[in-house]
């Protein structure tokens, strides 16, 4: 029987602890059955073995490697940054999965989120947070160029709530690809902040996704919620950094 709700996250050895750490958080605060899939480049069998054991009841674990991927390839060549692989989230997943919830593995979840799975996207194909860059004209240098409206939302990718139907129809994965290498000149925002993926996520799914309560997606660098739902240790607000 598959489980009603689905999270899927990325990670390769370097961000191994910040997946035990995540593992560990939603096994603390699961409501409900949950399954984990960790997209991955070939984690080793030691390390899965450990993150095997902080399975329960209520949470299963997955690991979906790349190079078992139909575009494998572009991993290796065009996209070699592990962020892209996100992209395929929701094509790793049965077809009677209607709904995941992707997360970045530097993120650390303080209650149950089972409601979110629930959302209404209102017809959209995603719901995500608003970003530290929190306009189209910040994060998209050439958002005119492009025909987008410049006051618009820009999401910040970490926290994706996706309809697995609609983005496979839409075809939003090959869509962003496309968008990247098109775009690649365009791909620093503000002259310092690589947005890769996350611009094309924004750019393929302008006017079709949802904006969702920051509290799914709270930066570490703000100041502090207790209220947070899901922290996120972004950018330079990584653990142990002046900013987090």
């Amino acid at each position: 029987m598959i489980s009603k709700n689905h999270i899927i996250t990325v990670a390769n050895e370097r961000y191994k602890d910040y997946l035990i750490v995540f593992l560990k958080s939603i096994k603390q605060h699961i409501g409900s059955p949950v399954r984990v899939i960790v997209i991955n480049d070939g984690l080793s069998n030691g390390f899965i073995s450990e993150a095997r054991a902080i399975e329960s009841t209520l949470l299963s674990i997955d690991f979906y490697n790349v190079e078992d991927d139909i575009r494998a390839n572009l991993f290796k060549t065009d996209f070699k940054n592990p962020v892209y692989w996100r992209l395929i989230a929701p094509h790793i997943v049965e077809d009677d999965v209607r709904v995941i919830l992707y997360l970045d593995a530097d993120i650390i979840i303080r209650e149950d989120i089972s409601e979110i799975f629930d959302y209404d996207l209102a017809g959209n194909i995603a719901g995500a947070c608003v970003d530290y860059l929190d306009k189209i004209s910040l994060g998209i240098s050439n958002w005119k160029e492009l025909g987008l409206e410049g006051n618009k939302p820009y999401f910040n990718a970490g926290v994706l709530l996706i309809d697995t139907k609609k983005y496979r129809e839409e075809k939003i994965a090959d869509k962003v690809f496309s968008i990247v290498k098109d775009n690649h000149t365009h791909l620093i925002a503000g002259g310092k902040w690589t947005q890769n993926d996350q611009y094309g996520l924004n750019v393929a799914l302008y006017g079709k996704w949802i904006i969702l309560p920051q509290t799914y997606n709270y930066g570490s660098e703000l100041p502090i919620d207790l209220n947070a739902k899901i922290v996120h240790f972004i950018g330079n607000g990584k653990p142990g950094s002046k900013t987090c």
